[in-house]
């Protein structure tokens, strides 16, 4: 808007306060810099005074809205659940968060307890033994919830969003790893197998279930007179997976596989030695 008068009158501005999302309006200012004069919405001031402020060719004042950016809160939150997705009381792990100012965006400040419009908010989620990581997600106050990343969806794999305006709660969502059971296919006649199981890379162990992503082998004796051919693990409506092929006695290992998150049929099969007699012939030849 604009008010037209000479510079003997004295000049009354409006007392309208602009708005802007996520901006408290501070002052009007001679200046878009906020260096100039300074007014308030309502305010009288002598035309003297305004036309000052103006060059000598400039027959109009211009005023410059000076905005302060709002800093709103940012708070955490952590939700577990087991491995179907249904809330359990346990706690899955820890959630910290970064912030990093838009004019800066490459530079984060650590656990920052507020943020400004379009900063940037990032996050290290850590999961405590036996869980994983399974989304992180926003809701700002009033609002709905925003889902940026998701395990294993190629869709959802953000590692920030842009601070809305609004107080927001960043959750990070932890499910449990789930034990599935081996059956066994092929045991007889003396052959055994057992299995050897890593969690997260500690090491392998007998065990005789195992949490899918771990590590597994297959730890088979032969039985004397006997001969290991294959090893397959199978699960669903999946296809066998070779994970041993060859000849062998005594104690044998397989190659590992990965725990899928389903129970597992392990196949192994023995071949029973074949006696071999040699007969002699003399020829007359």
């Amino acid at each position: 808007t604009s008010t037209a008068a000479s510079s003997r009158n004295t000049i009354t501005l409006s007392s309208t306060t602009p708005t802007r999302e996520g901006y408290t309006f501070k002052e009007w200012n001679t200046r878009a810099d906020g260096t100039g004069l300074s007014f308030s919405p309502n305010a009288q001031k002598n035309g003297y005074e305004l036309a000052a402020t103006a060059n000598a060719a400039e027959t109009i004042v211009k005023l410059y809205a000076i905005w302060t950016k709002v800093d709103y809160n940012l708070s955490t939150s952590v939700a577990t659940h087991n491995y179907e997705g249904t809330a359990i009381s346990d706690t899955g792990g820890t959630l910290t968060l970064k912030r990093a100012r838009e004019a800066s965006s490459d530079t984060y400040e650590n656990n920052p307890s507020n943020a400004q419009i379009k900063d940037r908010v990032a996050w290290t989620a850590t999961p405590s033994s036996d869980y994983f990581l399974y989304s992180i997600s926003y809701t700002p106050a009033e609002g709905t919830e925003t889902t940026v990343w998701v395990k294993d969806d190629p869709d959802k794999t953000a590692s920030y969003f842009e601070m809305p305006a609004k107080n927001t709660t960043v959750t990070a969502t932890f499910r449990k790893f789930q034990e599935f059971n081996f059956t066994k296919e092929g045991v007889a006649n003396g052959n055994t197998f057992s299995f050897e199981v890593s969690h997260k890379d500690d090491g392998f162990a007998s065990q005789t279930n195992a949490m899918n992503t771990d590590k597994v082998k297959v730890k088979a004796t032969v039985a004397s007179g006997y001969t290991l051919r294959y090893v397959t693990y199978q699960y669903g409506d999946n296809a066998a997976v070779n994970i041993y092929n060859g000849k062998g006695t005594g104690t044998v290992t397989t190659n590992e596989f990965t725990m899928p998150a389903s129970n597992v049929t392990v196949t192994a099969t023995f071949l029973k030695d074949r006696a071999v007699s040699v007969e002699t012939v003399s020829s007359d030849r």
